[in-house]
């Protein structure tokens, strides 16, 4: 963006702009290609299958369902409303009524709750139809499990493979790593076997050179996207390095940490992030918990 849109914007559309940033790395770039094979695959194959994605908290998962959220939307006619990607957030505890509401609701229909749960599966399976839906995002998959014991709940582990089998739509499972066992036990090979692609996600590393080029490559592109009218060199090695330390390489944290000193940026508007806005931003967003942590970003 040239100079002169930036200063067409508002201040607070500059922050959304910054809130929003969403960057394609090369892990997440195979993830989503992989998602895409599951739905290419699912218009012609017997039996359509699905990816188990885990990872912990911050460390992409929202992110990589969001973009592909963001690549296909949906899209409303004067006589349709088709949703080719359909995501729900899996109820606490999973029942089927709970899927059945949650599928229903997000499908825009006015009564998600009317009806026996025979009678929402039913509206399940018409909807989808209906609105076109090519692929489902389930997050939060390990709310499968039984709190207590962590065994599958086998009237919703059915349900969800009768749901596969009955739409021809592949799943994409969004969960902790301990979700592997849910699907993992004998008892669930039936469901499990529908899931070839189980991907763990990692922070970024810094061990070797080839981590620490990914990162810096991923921090360029960072920078490319903020409103600001300056490179702030978040790339350079040096501070490449101290973002690294600060966040661990996790997702979220690099880019609460960075959003955090760009919106200071903007509002005091100034030109770039430098390690002045680094460190307070680090000392807002990041100190409280890891409060062992020495702020990086102090001379």
């Amino acid at each position: 963006m040239s100079r002169k849109d930036l200063d067409r914007l508002l201040l607070i559309e500059k922050i959304k702009m910054v809130e929003q940033i969403l960057v394609i790395h090369p892990q997440l770039q195979e993830i989503l290609d992989k998602i895409d094979y599951c739905r290419e695959h699912a218009k012609y194959a017997l039996e359509s299958i699905g990816m188990l994605i885990m990872g912990e908290k911050g460390f992409g998962k929202t992110t990589i369902k969001n973009i592909y959220l963001e690549n296909n939307p949906i899209k409303r006619t004067k006589t349709a409303t088709v949703v080719p990607v359909l995501s729900i957030r899996i109820p606490i505890p999973a029942t089927v009524g709970g899927l059945n509401t949650s599928l229903i609701a997000a499908l825009s229909d006015p009564f998600p709750r009317g009806g026996t749960i025979p009678q929402r599966t039913q509206r399940v399976y018409e909807l989808v139809d209906k609105c076109k839906v090519e692929i489902c995002f389930f997050d939060e998959f390990q709310h499968f499990a039984e709190r207590e014991s962590f065994k599958l709940n086998r009237t919703v582990s059915d349900w969800t493979k009768n749901f596969m089998g009955d739409t021809g739509l592949p799943l994409i499972l969004l969960a902790t790593p301990k979700a592997a066992e849910i699907l993992n036990g004998i008892e669930n090979e039936q469901l499990g076997r529908r899931f070839p692609f189980r991907i763990t996600l990692q922070p970024f590393g810094w061990d070797t050179e080839k981590q620490r080029e990914n990162f810096r490559k991923f921090l360029e592109k960072v920078d490319e996207k903020l409103p600001l009218p300056m490179h702030s060199n978040l790339a350079d090695p040096e501070m490449a390095a101290r973002i690294h330390y600060a966040t661990g390489g996790v997702m979220f944290e690099i880019m609460r940490l960075i959003r955090g000193a760009a919106v200071f940026a903007l509002r005091r508007n100034l030109p770039k992030v430098d390690v002045y806005l680094l460190k307070e931003s680090f000392n807002e967003y990041l100190a409280t918990n890891s409060p062992k942590l020495k702020n990086p970003f102090r001379e």
